[in-house]
């Protein structure tokens, strides 16, 4: 399949990750954000009315527009993904998703992703989620990462590159790059099936990966892309 951009060692393939994964050679690392399941997407909810106070509206629109996953696909999914890497899978997923590969011999661990300033609870009936599961998988072999005997806990402050900040459920660049500084090395290859506006990409070019991103929204393919272009990011300066 031809790239639909390839440049300095990051490549991005416009397509269906099912399609394109068992024909990619293998990474060092797979390190993505899939798609939730249904239950997680119907119950993401924004104010109908832009900047509304909380409470405001009750109902709301969607906040998620792309299609969530079925536990049978996720769980293909999850196997093509090892299937495609030498180490870790790293996901950020659905716990619903998360506990179905509990019994799987590559399962390691399931840590936590804190979030500092997450999004309000809109109905205001219930605490706000205040974290995400980190989905940790391992093929056989030797187990090795760059956190020595941390916990699989990591936190991030929630804020968007300005120029995709209308990209839904966009992570942080400084959780990915906490991510790849754990569990890769510089010169490695990592891949992101489920790329989106390209976080992971412009992560690991930042800090001297090599990258592979498939996403099936050409929309975000070309966000991407352009990302890959501007010079180095700095999530402080985002802060800003």
């Amino acid at each position: 399949m031809k790239p639909y951009y390839e440049e300095q060692g990051i490549t991005i393939y416009h397509a269906d990750c099912r399609e394109v994964l068992p024909s990619l050679p293998k990474v060092d690392l797979v390190l993505t954000d899939p798609p939730y399941a249904p239950r997680t997407h119907s119950g993401a909810l924004t104010n109908k009315r832009e900047n509304a106070p909380i409470g405001y509206e009750q109902g709301g629109i969607k906040l998620i527009t792309f299609e969530s996953l079925s536990d049978s696909e996720f769980t293909e999914i999850a196997r093509l993904c090892l299937n495609a890497a030498r180490r870790w899978v790293v996901m950020t997923c659905d716990h619903r998703h998360a506990a179905l590969t509990f019994d799987w011999v590559e399962h390691v661990r399931l840590g936590v992703y804190v979030k500092h300033a997450p999004m309000p609870q809109i109905s205001g009936d219930r605490p706000a989620s205040g974290h995400e599961s980190v989905l940790i998988l391992h093929n056989e072999g030797k187990k090795f990462w760059n956190g020595g005997g941390r916990p699989a806990v990591w936190r991030a402050t929630v804020i968007k590159d300005p120029l995709v900040v209308k990209v839904p459920s966009q992570k942080p660049i400084e959780l990915i790059t906490k991510f790849l500084l754990d569990f890769s090395v510089e010169g490695e290859t990592i891949l992101d099936p489920f790329m989106g506006s390209g976080t992971t990409l412009r992560a690991a070019k930042d800090l001297g990966r090599k990258a592979i991103g498939i996403e099936i929204e050409e929309k975000y393919c070309e966000i991407a892309a352009n990302r890959l272009r501007r010079e180095v990011l700095n999530f402080d300066e985002m802060r800003r």
